[in-house]
Order: structure tokens, then C-alpha cells, then sequence
């Protein structure tokens, strides 16, 4: 997924997706930005709020936004500087040089935060 301005890009491996680009009704710029494969959403981040723009859903659906982090995923940082969904399920949010890694499940999994350099396999 790739959002500039007011319009996000959906790609499926290196193909974009059908359908895209499409309008954004949400902040501009936004911290971080994930796909959250169970609820076939994506999620914005901006300091501690989050936007969930599901494709289908109806203008409606997002007057009940933005809403606290918190309640999507427990325990991680306001103001991420990136985030993604991986191909393992987890979700994975950095900010500065260090990363969370959430389960499917929605929750931070023990041992979390560790150094982004960990996740890339970086040499000190």
C-alpha cells in the first residue's frame, strides 16, 4: 500500500490491485500505515489515534474515527515512523530504532520492543 495526498495504491506482490488508486477520507499526514488482513481494512496511525479504511464501507463508518491505538493494539508507541503487515501475519510498527511486533491476534508479543537492527539483520 502506498498513500500520497489524498489517494492510496493497493498492490498485490508487485501488481496493483484493481480498482486503485482510491480517495482517502482521512488525516493528512498520517505517522504509519498497515493492512489488517482480518478486518480486510487498512489502518492509519497519527500520534495515538487510529483511522480504519475498510474499501466497502460507507462514509458513515468512519465518523466513528479517529479512535485510541490503544484499543486496536495495546502497548504500542504513539507517533510510529513506519509499520507494515508481513507475510508471517504480524504486524510489525517502528519508531525511531526500535520495532513492535504484534500477532494476529492483535496483541504485542513478550520481548517486545527490540532493535529494528535485529529484524534486518544488521551488523553493529
Amino acid at each position: 500500500m502506498i498513500a500520497i495526498g489524498d489517494k492510496v495504491w493497493r498492490y498485490s506482490g508487485f501488481k496493483l490491485d484493481g480498482g486503485y488508486p482510491k480517495r482517502l477520507t482521512i488525516p493528512s499526514n498520517i505517522h504509519a500505515a498497515f493492512f489488517l488482513k482480518s478486518r480486510r481494512a487498512l489502518v492509519f496511525i497519527k500520534g495515538s489515534q487510529y483511522w480504519l479504511w475498510d474499501e466497502l464501507g460507507s462514509a458513515k463508518h468512519l465518523q466513528l474515527y479517529p479512535k485510541p491505538l490503544a484499543q486496536l493494539i495495546a502497548g504500542l508507541p504513539p507517533d510510529p515512523d513506519a509499520a507494515f503487515s508481513g507475510t508471517d501475519g504480524h504486524i510489525y510498527v517502528f519508531r525511531g530504532e526500535r520495532y513492535w511486533r504484534a500477532s494476529p491476534a492483535l496483541v504485542v508479543e513478550k520481548g517486545y520492543p527490540r532493535r529494528s537492527r535485529e529484524l534486518m539483520h544488521c551488523d553493529d
